[in-house]
């Protein structure tokens, strides 16, 4: 009689046997997948018609649920027998909240039916499918399935609990001093807070971001009724998730969540080299900043400058022009801003910008070193004939130190006659802080001549040249 056996080889592998073969020259084992498909999978040769042979096939790990075809042919290509072996199915699930997902291993000649669960089914007919979600169930509940596989009358049963029903929510509160966050059920009107059909404690779970998963590495704390978080650090936002526990079953709800934030420690603001010039509106960075351990927006801090010149501080609450703070995409922060240094003697200066945490008022602050480009600024133009002695401006400056003196500056100019600079007179005019240059020169020579004035604020030490042209023109004295 010809047989084809299947045996589990103890390794998680099929082992293919055969033997009372009828003689042939060659042998060969095929694998079926069901519908109607065979592959060649391994050669037996020439074999013993009566002793046989046999192979392990490598490539079937035996699973529940599953059907293995094998079919032995001739070298001429006849099937001289073939053999099924079926695997009991095995059904398994979970229930999540008040929903019990079941799984099996099916194959392609596989349809199922399932009895019991929460509609207490007489045989709910599932075809081919591999999986069935029961939605609807009671909370802290007991049910029973069962899986019938009609083909090979194949049956397989399973239980599952239902959890507790979900918390009507948490509460994580920081407490005074920023080092402990405490987490306490929030009383939503339903049972003190615990929700339906609650034991009353709580697993808690922590995490960093809003999405942290609830597992054995991100929970602290297990079948409480409220717990006192005392291992947070400054300036971070701590995720908080909840759920009832049944501490017969272990059973968890879905999970209720909250959160809360640390007072932050300072933020560390790195300067930023202004470069501006007098009379011009700067307009650009001012500063960056970092703050460690948070997951904070531009929005959470607010900033100001004192530019160091005597001017109103800039902030980012202010009228415009005002500090704006962007978010980049390093999670550093760029504080920019405008303002326009006043023409004057002053090249420097130091620009204290100061960042604050909103919510916690901590501050960090870092000073700009500024260099402020004078503009181009011509000494006046004077006209004159040759042999005539011209007195009076030749340039004018301001300069908005409060309480600048004429008597603070000195000041020399080349008239471009060959000479080299001569002392001239600092003269204060109407306008606070503007000053004119006077003097006195004759010219011998007709044509334009080069003026170069030079300022010396003698209070900072800064000196200032401004240039100008003198236009010569003939003597009109008679010959």
């Amino acid at each position: 009689m010809l047989t084809v056996g299947i045996y589990p080889s103890g390794d998680g592998q099929l082992r293919v046997y055969v033997d009372q073969l009828p003689p042939a020259a060659d042998y060969q084992i095929y694998r079926g997948d069901g519908l109607g498909q065979w592959t060649p999978v391994a050669d037996l040769g020439a074999l013993d018609p009566y002793i046989g042979g046999g192979f392990v096939d490598t490539n079937a790990t035996v699973a529940s649920g599953s059907v293995y075809r094998y079919a032995v042919y001739d070298g001429n290509g006849n099937q001289l027998d073939s053999t099924t072996l079926v695997t009991g199915i095995q059904l398994s699930g979970t229930a999540i909240g008040n929903t019990a997902h079941l799984s099996w291993n099916t194959d392609p000649s596989f349809n199922f039916q399932l009895f019991g669960g929460g509609a207490g089914t007489g045989g709910l007919y599932l075809g081919n499918a591999s999986s069935y979600t029961d939605t609807g169930l009671a909370y802290n509940s007991w049910y029973s399935y069962s899986l019938a596989e009609n083909t090979y009358n194949q049956w397989s049963s399973f239980e599952v609990w239902t959890p507790p029903g979900a918390m009507d929510g948490i509460t994580a509160q920081l407490v005074p001093g920023g080092n402990e966050i405490d987490i306490a059920a929030q009383d939503n009107g339903t049972s003190s807070g615990w929700g339906t059909d609650s034991f009353g404690v709580m697993n808690v779970y922590r995490g960093t971001t809003p999405d942290f998963s609830l597992d054995a590495d991100h929970r602290i704390a297990t079948g409480v009724t409220s717990f006192a978080d005392t291992t947070v650090s400054a300036g971070t936002t701590y995720y908080y998730k909840a759920t009832n526990l049944d501490p017969w079953t272990g059973l968890e709800s879905l999970p209720v969540s909250a959160s809360a934030t640390t007072p932050g420690g300072e933020p560390i603001v790195a300067p930023h080299a202004i470069h501006a010039t007098a009379g011009t509106p700067y307009s650009g960075p001012v500063a960056t900043f970092s703050q460690s351990g948070t997951d904070s927006q531009a929005s959470d801090y607010s900033a100001t400058i004192n530019w160091g010149d005597g001017s109103p501080s800039g902030t980012t609450a202010g009228a415009s022009p005002k500090l704006v703070i962007t978010k980049n995409p390093d999670g550093t922060y760029s504080v920019t801003g405008s303002h326009t240094y006043a023409i004057g003697m002053r090249t420097t200066a130091s620009a204290l910008v100061t960042v604050t945490r909103s919510a916690s008022g901590v501050q960090g602050s870092a000073t700009d070193p500024v260099t402020i480009a004078r503009p181009a600024v011509e000494a006046s133009s004077i006209y004159t004939h040759a042999g005539d002695t011209y007195q009076g401006v030749i340039a004018t400056f301001t300069n908005y130190r409060p309480g600048a003196l004429a008597t603070d500056f000195t000041a020399t100019v080349d008239y471009g006659d060959g000479i080299g600079p001569v002392g001239a007179t600092v003269q204060a005019t109407s306008t606070p802080g503007t000053f004119r240059v006077l003097g006195k020169v004759s010219y011998d020579t007709e044509g334009n001549k080069a003026l170069t004035v030079n300022i010396t604020d003698t209070v900072h030490g800064n000196t200032q040249s401004l240039h100008g042209t003198a236009h010569v023109t003939p003597s009109i004295r008679a010959a």
